[in-house]
C-alpha cells in the first residue's frame, strides 16, 4: 500500500491534468486498462501513448478533481 506522501502526489498530477505523467510515475510496466465493451490495453508505455493521445482534444473538457471521503 502507498504512504499517504505518494498517494497525494499521484492525485496532485492526476488533477494538474498530467494523466500520462500519472501513469509513466505510478503504474507498473504491466498495467492494463479496459474502456466499457473494448479489449484491455496492456502496458505502461501504450497507456501512456494513449492517454497522452485523449489528453489533448480532450484538455478543455476534461478535468480530475478529488472526491471529499466519506465519513
Amino acid at each position: 500500500m502507498p504512504s499517504r506522501a505518494r498517494l497525494d502526489e499521484f492525485i496532485a498530477v492526476v488533477e494538474a491534468g498530467d494523466h500520462a505523467g500519472a501513469i509513466e510515475r505510478y503504474y507498473t510496466e504491466d498495467s492494463s486498462m479496459q474502456e466499457n465493451a473494448a479489449p484491455p490495453r496492456v502496458g505502461r508505455g501504450g497507456l501512456a501513448a494513449v492517454a497522452r493521445r485523449q489528453d489533448l482534444p480532450r484538455a478543455l473538457l476534461l478535468r480530475s478533481v478529488q472526491a471529499e471521503s466519506p465519513t
